[in-house]
């Protein structure tokens, strides 16, 4: 299945496939959201669709889930804040490596967009871990898995 990641300069989404056809949808959602508020000190955004928000640097940062994409859009049209910017950079990077990238670790090994083919909820998990734990850290992954209290997949160093 072809991927396709729009970015703005306030948003950022995957627009193919649709929500709708990707099978771990809101798993995606809460794993990338969950690194996010732990990589930049943010929090929850409290409303309809969620997402995540909180000050960096004292610059203001409220992204609200897509309710037709996975992804994140700014609430505010501010005329320049970095911050933001490097929110909605990891948030591309991680959706990139996500459905971009080949991951692989000990015996587990994905191919790009493996994520929409899975049916079990453990495999999707992998596939998030290694996604997070390659664009940031093991320990990264390994805090926001346990913060939405999901147990970590692997235990040791991923190479690559």
């Amino acid at each position: 299945m072809p991927v396709e990641i729009d970015r703005g300069q306030y948003h950022v989404a995957l627009q193919t496939p649709t929500r709708a056809q990707v099978p771990w949808q809101d798993l995606i959602t809460k794993v990338l959201n969950a690194a996010l508020m732990f990589l930049f000190g943010l929090g929850p955004r409290f409303t309809d669709k969620g997402g995540v928000a909180g000050a960096i640097h004292g610059e203001p940062i409220e992204l609200r889930n897509r309710g037709d994409e996975i992804g994140l859009e700014s609430d505010y049209r501010p005329k320049e804040n970095p911050e933001c910017k490097q929110v909605l950079d990891t948030y591309e990077a991680l959706l990139r490596e996500l459905f971009e990238e080949e991951l692989h670790f000990a015996f587990a090994k994905y191919s790009p967009g493996a994520i929409l083919e899975i049916s079990d909820q453990g495999e999707a998990g992998k596939i998030l871990w290694l996604a997070v734990a390659y664009r940031c850290s093991i320990q990264t992954a390994d805090v926001v898995f346990q913060s939405l209290r999901i147990p970590p997949p692997f235990r040791s160093e991923c190479p690559r």
